[in-house]
């Protein structure tokens, strides 16, 4: 059996004697006088929260709340006197957003602390739920295309230049591995129509020195004239498609009808599109003195007999 009583110390008057396990006393007198010190020592606050009781009481509060302003709005409202609620209920759903607006960097502090652990946990997200995410971007995309739209040229006009400067950085870095990538896609490019009109604006350009320069919706303007007044793209002298000359000749050009030597002007309504034959037989030549000439008679045999031989 356990032993019930040991020699213990009394709290009070310091007596040593045998006392029960739970015993602080030695006597019922030390008892009543531990009482009687304790209630002399808290009487003053016990008077105080005993006030603060009766007033809540009177204004038809409990003891466990008080009426506190809301710490985001201001409102007056019921919470809870030990303090764990800050917020009314309107502003306990916005507690994130609240201490965000308080706190604005706390967010990209703690993604430096823990930056890898962020990135390994988004990779992982994205292999489980690759399309779900792919989805809900494409809706948003959708419900709000016009908006993002006008934001990104927002953007890109206000940090042009920093953008076109990373473009350039990128380019350095990684121009080998472009290279590669972007060649198949790059000599499909080379080979439509589109490039062929821009790369004659350019050796038009290059050409007038000095002159006023064509700009692409300059270009657009001429592509236009010609493809109303033939139907399709089409050499303006010997009225050969350009999608059958396309095979033969890797050029189109932008021929002056009359020319600047001449008093021509680098204009639109002199411009037009030409096969590379027409315009080498043409030289200085006029319009109308090229499609009375010999010259202009040799140029279609040639571009007639290039067409056969590549047919064949």
């Amino acid at each position: 059996m356990p032993k019930m009583h040991t020699k213990r110390k009394c709290i009070v008057c310091g007596k040593v004697k045998l006392l029960p396990r739970s015993a602080k006393y030695c006597s019922d007198k030390c008892r009543k006088n531990a009482q009687i010190k304790k209630r002399s020592t808290n009487r003053d606050e016990r008077l105080k929260r005993k006030r603060e009781n009766f007033k809540k009481r009177k204004l038809g509060i409990d003891n466990r709340y008080i009426m506190k302003p809301c710490a985001n709005c201001g409102k007056v409202v019921k919470m809870y006197a030990s303090g764990q609620t800050k917020y009314c209920d309107d502003c306990r759903p916005l507690t994130g957003k609240i201490y965000r607006s308080k706190n604005p960097g706390s967010r990209k502090k703690e993604y430096e602390r823990n930056k890898s652990w962020y990135n390994e946990y988004s990779k992982k997200y994205y292999k489980i739920n690759k399309d779900l995410i792919n989805k809900k971007q494409h809706e948003y995309y959708e419900n709000n295309r016009e908006r993002i739209i006008l934001k990104n040229r927002e953007y890109t006009l206000e940090h042009y230049d920093e953008k076109i400067q990373c473009h350039r950085n990128y380019h350095k870095k990684n121009w080998e591995w472009m290279r590669e990538k972007y060649k198949a896609k790059r000599d499909a490019y080379r080979k439509t129509k589109e490039f062929k009109l821009i790369m004659a604006v350019t050796r038009q350009n290059r050409r007038m020195n000095g002159w006023k320069k064509l700009t692409v919706d300059e270009l657009k303007r001429i592509e236009q004239k010609n493809i109303k007044k033939f139907g399709e793209l089409t050499c303006c002298y010997c009225k050969t498609p350009f999608r059958k000359l396309l095979h033969i000749t890797k050029v189109i050009q932008i021929e002056h009808l009359t020319p600047l030597n001449r008093g021509g002007q680098h204009t639109v309504r002199n411009l037009d599109f030409a096969c590379i034959y027409c315009n080498s037989y043409k030289g200085t030549m006029k319009k109308s003195e090229f499609l009375s000439s010999d010259r202009f008679k040799e140029s279609v045999k040639t571009v007639r007999r290039k067409i056969k031989e590549r047919n064949a």
